[in-house]
């Protein structure tokens, strides 16, 4: 979190093993500019520390940049003591938050979390229940190779890791 401080002003946490909505990044964008533009204060007079995107876990939870310092120092002083997606509800609590802002409380989960496996071992097959049909939205694509076939040798041992033969002594 250390690093991403100075590059944008939100941080995402997301997770490797996660399938997005179409159009996530929208989405979340257009939630924060109508409802929590720079400058935005709650009724104590705070700013928000955090929008939960997501019901599960550590996954969706965007952040504004300049609180990530503060919030990695807080995570690195208390990882120990219980783990870091339960952290968060201190954290908020502690940087006077006084609401929790939950996205997925009034609109569609923009993550499903598709990984089974705990990263401390066992199983975790919990699924956001709000997320939508369509499991990817991938745009359409095309690839290229320059790969030489050799006609007698199937594709997919065509790869010459030294280049190939004839530049070889």
């Amino acid at each position: 979190m250390y690093y991403a401080a100075p590059l944008a002003p939100y941080y995402i946490q997301i997770e490797d093993d996660i399938q997005f909505a179409p159009n996530w990044i929208t989405k979340m964008t257009d939630f924060v500019r109508a409802n929590y533009p720079p400058g935005w204060l709650s009724k104590e007079n705070s700013p928000w520390r955090l929008i939960d995107f997501s019901q599960l876990g550590f996954i969706g939870k965007m952040f504004q940049s300049a609180e990530l310092t503060r919030l990695a120092q807080f995570l690195l002083l208390f990882y120990d003591q219980m783990p870091c997606d339960l952290l968060l509800g201190q954290f908020v609590l502690a940087m006077t938050q006084g609401k929790k802002i939950e996205y997925w409380k009034q609109h569609p989960s923009l993550f499903q979390h598709v990984g089974i496996f705990r990263s401390l071992g066992g199983f975790q097959p919990l699924q956001e229940r709000k997320f939508g049909k369509l499991l990817f939205d991938n745009p359409g694509g095309s690839t290229f190779h320059d790969l030489t076939v050799i006609p007698t040798y199937e594709s997919n041992f065509v790869y010459f890791p030294g280049g190939e033969p004839e530049g070889r002594s």
